[in-house]
């Protein structure tokens, strides 16, 4: 085992199937529950239900059972207390700005970032919220537009598109001075490569389409952190109706079955292709973390394991 490869310190495999039967044996697969609403014994079991002093459901938008197995994995991956699925990753990334931000307060996010939060970015503006883009290559003079004010530093890490690389524990001790909520998409490094609340960010947030599902067949967001974060995450959920729909959620869990396997080979792959171009003469601009070439590889070094991903950009 080189150096670089530590072993994980979550496991990539998922946990058994949700009890979702009164049978007593568990499933071997988690059944898929299509049901909007649910039965009740009586008044008083919903009463238990609604007030959380007893596991259950009652409608599709607060909970649904196949959607809560997939979230208990993927915090199991993540290495989190919980997660909250939804529609997309730009649900869940909208999520985490409409839960956290108000009217007054600064978001510092990078330039390279999924182009779609340059449009949620004009609606933050119009609730109040006062933004400021950096370049993820210079991130080292972030804290020059630190403000008092400033209420989350939001960051992608290997970005998309570009594959820059940011220095996650730097970022957490700058957001720090000011008492401000670090965020990290992780959706291009993937749980098997880093874990960025390990690192010091306080939520991590994936499209879950990608990667985590690996089929090309569903859309998902996730967003892991917190106790304390999952509840004021799953209010804005239900309040705003992104709840992933229960078919989704078992495409989900079907691809977490293969996710290390995948996301093995892919970062191999990545290596392999980054290397081959790195030689050819029409290529410039090259970017992949994995090469000791590239400008983020150190940091990349210090904060990924098995691998350096599956993207590279040129």
């Amino acid at each position: 085992m080189s150096r670089h490869k530590r072993p994980h310190q979550h496991s990539s495999r998922p946990k058994p199937a949700a009890p979702l039967t009164p049978y007593g044996n568990r499933p071997m697969v988690t059944p898929i529950v299509h049901a909007v609403n649910y039965e009740y014994l009586n008044f008083e079991v919903l009463r238990q239900i609604t007030d959380g002093e007893v596991d259950g459901y009652t409608y599709h938008r607060d909970d649904n059972p196949t959607v809560r197995a997939v979230e208990r994995q993927i915090a199991r991956l993540e290495g989190a207390d919980d997660c909250v699925v939804c529609t997309s990753g730009m649900a869940a990334c909208t999520m985490v700005y409409l839960t956290y931000l108000r009217a007054g307060d600064h978001l510092l996010l990078f330039h390279d970032i999924y182009g779609a939060h340059y449009k949620v970015s004009l609606i933050l503006e119009r609730l109040g919220v006062d933004i400021t883009w950096v370049d993820a290559a210079g991130w080292r003079s972030l804290a020059q537009h630190i403000r008092p004010n400033t209420r989350m530093i939001f960051l992608e890490t290997p970005s998309n598109p570009l594959c820059k690389v940011v220095d996650i524990r730097a970022v957490r001790k700058m957001a720090d001075r000011v008492g401000a909520l670090l965020v990290v998409d992780n959706t291009f490094a993937t749980p098997y490569h880093q874990h960025p609340l390990e690192l010091g960010a306080h939520l991590v947030v994936h499209s879950a389409t990608k990667a985590l599902g690996g089929h090309n067949d569903l859309m998902a967001g996730a967003i892991a952190g917190s106790k304390n974060d999952y509840d004021k995450l799953w209010f804005t959920r239900q309040a705003i109706g992104t709840t992933l729909d229960a078919y989704s959620a078992s495409l989900l869990e079907r691809g977490l079955k293969t996710f290390p396997l995948r996301a093995e080979r892919m970062a191999e792959n990545a290596m392999a292709t980054a290397k081959h171009l790195a030689k050819c003469p029409g290529i410039s601009n090259l970017r992949y973390p994995g090469l000791k070439s590239d400008e983020g590889h150190r940091a990349a070094v210090r904060q990924m394991r098995n691998g350096y991903g599956g993207m590279m950009a040129f």
